[in-house]
């Protein structure tokens, strides 16, 4: 601050005898010293405030472990399979050694075509023979050993061609020098269905739902204009649960958790109008969905079919009850026995349309009964097996009676969880090496120890899931190719990475820049004229000792 020339201060100061000095900016009332000091202070507190800062508004990158991501291409995961051959009562000497022979070169030829759908299996084969030729199925719905299959040959009469029990395989052969030729093409088809186009065609793989360890099953009755009567204003559903779609949950519990909800909604109108009314050959009246408007038959926009208390992944199930007007209400089939009242939406879900009796405007409101839904619920039991990508049995196989109980054999069991553990370590490997190629790409991704810590659990599960690894059975492989699963999206979709992924340094400067920008600029010319008005007093001292 500088000194202020006033009449009065002059008056002042000459009555004290002092000397007068006027208005200038090169005089300021502090001394050097303190001048000096007051702006090192300034500087002082900016240098011990500049680490502090730049440790809060640093970015944490860790170092991530690449050299072990760089070889999970290397590995595979590995299934192995213990396949127990028990001839039985075949009486030729010579064709108990030479078909067994002909079983190994067929499952060799199977284990190199191990690509693609195929998992690679691991084959140990035992061979026996001369032993009771009792009826395995006895004890067969009890503990089975998982990983282990038993193929019987009998020549009794009694026994299929080819007829599954648990996960035993009974081979019917009518003497002892008729056995089947295709008991290769027959174990292949059981122990991975997804390797035969014919079991596993393009369409059954387009719907297949994307894995998830939890899945939301959303179940609603979807009335149709409900004003004109007929609508369905209830149904029993936790018994239509209980009897066809919970077995087939426990079941699959070892892949998938799930959470089932309901509903009943009313004035679910279709936005376009179906084909109709047509005429059959008899003259009865109905109307069609085409193609092309079963694909859109959904209306997003007005049916509220989730309750949305959840990011899980829903497979939706609706009953479609249709207008009174227009019913019976059909789907257009091209192939022989397909169903003409259902369909699927692929990676979303099933609709199974109910036709009541009542035709007419003013029909009576009904009631759906359990005996009523065990029809649609059929269709949903199968609907949801094809959305989660349960294999189809083969036709030449027969099951056995108390099979008949389980809607899904222990064959497709055990085939769903190597495809899902296969594909559960590929998709995983690829989430970790996208992780580092981000990271590498985008210098202002973070990597934090929570980040570090999934990445390295998402490493150690699939270290385990190698044929190196003692725990090698199906089920611990499916764990933990599950684990490395939840762990590697966890890190690739990590708040704590993604929230500086679109923030470039250009933000950095703009945010920055009006902040900073009116403090600093006094500071710097402060320190410059400091530092110029010490020069210029050494430079006065020197030539005051020269003139001296």
């Amino acid at each position: 601050m500088a000194a202020v020339h006033t009449p009065l201060l002059e008056g002042e100061a000459k009555e004290r005898g002092e000397d007068v000095l006027g208005l200038s900016l090169a005089h300021p009332v502090h001394e050097d010293s303190t001048r000096r000091a007051i702006v090192a202070s300034y500087w002082i507190v900016v240098l011990l405030v500049f680490p502090v800062w730049y440790y809060m508004t640093s970015i944490e990158r860790l170092p991530l472990p690449t050299e072990r991501i760089d070889l999970l291409g290397q590995r595979e995961v590995q299934f192995p399979i213990k396949i127990d051959v028990d001839l039985g009562d075949i009486g030729d000497l010579e064709l108990s050694r030479t078909y067994p022979r002909k079983l190994v070169e067929d499952l060799a030829r199977l284990r190199q075509g191990s690509s693609g759908e195929l998992p690679p299996l691991a084959f140990d084969i035992a061979i026996s023979a001369g032993e009771d030729p009792g009826d395995p199925c006895t004890d067969a719905a009890s503990g089975e050993e998982e990983d282990s299959y038993r193929l019987h040959f009998r020549t009794q009469d009694a026994y299929p061609m080819f007829a599954s029990c648990g996960r035993h395989l009974l081979i019917g052969a009518r003497d002892g020098t008729d056995l089947p030729h295709s008991v290769g093409d027959t174990l292949r088809d059981l122990l991975a269905p997804y390797s035969n186009s014919r079991l596993h065609p393009p369409a059954a793989e387009s719907r297949i739902a994307q894995y998830s360890p939890t899945y939301r099953l959303a179940f609603t009755l979807l009335n149709e204009d409900a004003s004109v009567g007929g609508a369905a204003v209830g149904w029993e559903i936790q018994q239509a649960l209980s009897q066809y779609i919970r077995p087939t949950l426990a079941q699959l519990s070892a892949l998938h958790n799930f959470t089932i909800e309901s509903q009943v909604q009313y004035f679910g109108g279709l936005t376009f109008d179906p084909l109709g009314p047509l005429s059959d050959d008899d003259g009865v009246e109905s109307w069609r969905l085409s193609e092309e408007q079963m694909s859109v038959f959904v209306n997003s926009a007005e049916w509220t079919l989730t309750s949305g208390v959840s990011n899980d992944p829903v497979l939706h199930f609706i009953l479609f009850v249709p207008s009174a007007d227009r019913r019976p209400l059909y789907t257009e089939t091209r192939l022989r026995l397909q169903r003409n009242d259902s369909f699927i939406l692929p990676q979303w879900g099933g609709v199974v349309i109910h036709n009541p009796s009542g035709h007419h405007e003013g029909a009576p409101n009904t009631l759906l009964s359990a005996h009523d839904l065990a029809g649609p619920f059929k269709v949903f039991r199968s609907q949801l097996s094809a959305l989660l990508g349960v294999p189809q049995f083969p036709p030449q196989v027969v099951t056995s009676a108390w099979q008949h109980k389980s809607p899904i054999t222990p064959w497709q069991l055990d085939a769903l969880k190597r495809r899902r553990a296969l594909e559960n370590v590929r998709n995983s490997a690829d989430a970790l090496r996208s992780i580092v190629s981000l990271v590498n790409q985008i210098e202002n991704m973070p990597v934090g120890q929570d980040v570090l810590g999934q990445v390295d659990g998402a490493l150690a599960a699939l270290d385990a899931t190698t044929p190196a690894a003692s725990s090698s059975s199906l089920s611990q492989i499916l764990a933990h190719s599950i684990d490395a699963f939840t762990l590697s999206s966890k890190a690739f979709f990590n708040p704590g990475m993604i929230g500086l992924l679109y923030y470039p340094t250009e933000h950095k400067y703009a945010v920055y820049t009006p902040l900073f920008a009116p403090v600093a600029v006094p500071l710097i010319v402060a320190l410059v004229r400091e530092i110029k008005a010490a020069r210029e007093r050494r430079r006065a001292a020197a030539n005051k000792q020269k003139t001296e």
